[in-house]
């Protein structure tokens, strides 16, 4: 039986009405797409809901109750991480191992866990929840270069099923300049590299989203696939249109 985010989170937690991931190369639009689809999406009547807003504010209240974390609020993100590790062991160590030998995606992949535990205990019912970049986008970066091994479908195994995955595509050049013209730049796994370098791991990048996607898709996630060139407007009203579909 596949396992699905809100499931998966339902074992310990409260239900969350749906789990919405978004997944694409870095300069793709995903941020924004989200920013904007927040709140269109909100002034349709849609419940939305950010995971990383619903963690802080749950780290911070926790913080506040728990003497552990009462002593020294530096601790709360660290208790977070390992108190999803407790509740999930497969999941954290698999995703821990495959990042180990880079430290930036270590503390990437690890920053998520820890906000997917703060953010399921919030009662989420009857909202939608937005996940810039979770299980899927972090565990095939963790896996750029590991495709063929077994590491990436034991990984993709362990770890739910999307409710919804939203797959915000571009092509690699475009996505190379644009993220170029960020503020914070390209991710640091891609820096340093010359031009012909960092579209060949763009380029394996966006061959594993494609094959997790696709994996996701066999597995029973809804998928909903929008064109990172087109205008915020548009893909603000195809995600509507399709999420409202998925409820139904």
């Amino acid at each position: 039986t596949t396992l699905k985010y809100s499931t998966f989170f339902a074992k310990k937690w409260r239900l969350t009405d749906m789990l919405v991931e978004f997944i694409g190369l870095p300069g793709s639009g995903k941020s924004t797409i989200i920013e904007h689809a927040e709140k269109a999406l909100r002034k349709s009547g849609l419940s939305i809901h950010n995971i990383g807003q619903l963690a802080r504010e749950q780290a911070e209240s926790q913080s506040n109750d728990i003497r552990y974390l009462k002593r020294y609020s530096g601790r709360t993100w660290l208790y977070g991480c390992f108190a999803f590790a407790d509740l999930y062991p497969e999941v954290f160590d698999t995703l821990f191992q495959s990042t180990r030998d880079d430290f930036h995606k270590t503390i990437w992949a690890m920053d998520f866990i820890a906000q997917s535990y703060f953010a399921t205990c919030v009662d989420t019912k009857d909202r939608i929840v937005f996940i810039d970049e979770g299980f899927i986008h972090r565990g095939a970066s963790a896996f750029m270069s590991k495709r063929q091994e077994q590491g990436l479908g034991k990984y993709l195994d362990a770890v739910p099923t999307s409710d919804v995955l939203v797959m915000v595509d571009i092509s690699p050049e475009l996505a190379i300049s644009r993220a170029a013209l960020r503020k914070k730049g390209l991710p640091k796994s891609f820096r340093g590299k010359n031009e012909g370098a960092t579209l060949q791991i763009m380029t394996e990048f966006l061959d594993v989203l494609n094959h997790c996607k696709e994996q996701q898709r066999s597995a029973g996630a809804t998928i909903i696939e929008l064109d990172g060139s087109h205008d915020l407007a548009a893909n603000s009203l195809k995600l509507e249109k399709q999420l409202t579909l998925a409820q139904q």
